[in-house]
């Protein structure tokens, strides 16, 4: 862990800590498929950034911590969009097992770099779509995702400003925005399951 930048040191801890609350709360839940599936988008994150903190070329190991990221968020919007589909819980649950796997063995293969000018033009386009998607979600009044709609646009901003701005301030604002996305993510986690069952009793 100390061979990569003290930058890279704080994201690693922040995921790792708030992945493992989530993830490993995630395997309590039954009934819910969409908070379960939630929870379990966390592995990814959570087993990328341990084989970062295990990994001696520092830029696979930013490559890891990068793509735990990117890929997390894409887990999300996957199931946000099909959470209403019960039948395709239990696949889009499988699914979400594999992606820690595929972008494992795609990164060793392939080597592919976080810093590619090709991967930060894509990421430019898709973190738009993502903006434009929920500010239509929330046009037509879907407050009950604020915050986790918070948490994606949050952790959207911190992989976006080290791109735009490589100061030693754009740096510290990326961690802070990356802390309050997990922090979003956490919150949520914990008033759709623990917060919700305690109103129930």
């Amino acid at each position: 862990m100390y061979y990569i930048r003290l930058e890279n040191q704080i994201h690693l801890l922040i995921v790792l800590i708030f992945s493992a609350y989530i993830y490993l709360s995630s395997l309590t839940i039954r009934h819910d498929p969409f908070v379960k599936n939630f929870g379990t988008s966390f592995l990814t994150p959570l087993i990328l950034c341990v084989m970062s903190f295990l990994t001696l070329n520092t830029s696979l190991s930013e490559s890891y911590i990068f793509f735990s990221e990117f890929f997390l968020i894409t887990a999300v919007l996957i199931i946000l969009a099909f959470k209403n589909n019960k039948d395709l819980s239990s696949l889009i649950n499988i699914l979400l097992y594999t992606f820690p796997l595929i972008i494992a063995v795609s990164n060793l293969s392939f080597g592919i770099s976080h810093k590619h000018v090709i991967l930060n033009a894509g990421l430019f386009v898709y973190i738009g779509i993502i903006f434009a998607v929920i500010i239509l979600c929330m046009l037509k009044k879907r407050y009950f995702y604020l915050v986790l709609y918070s948490g994606i646009i949050s952790l959207c901003a911190s992989l976006l400003i080290p791109r735009i701005n490589t100061l030693n301030a754009a740096v510290i604002v990326s961690l802070i925005f990356k802390a309050s996305g997990y922090i979003f993510f956490a919150y949520f986690f914990y008033k759709s399951s623990v917060n919700k069952l305690e109103k129930n009793i």
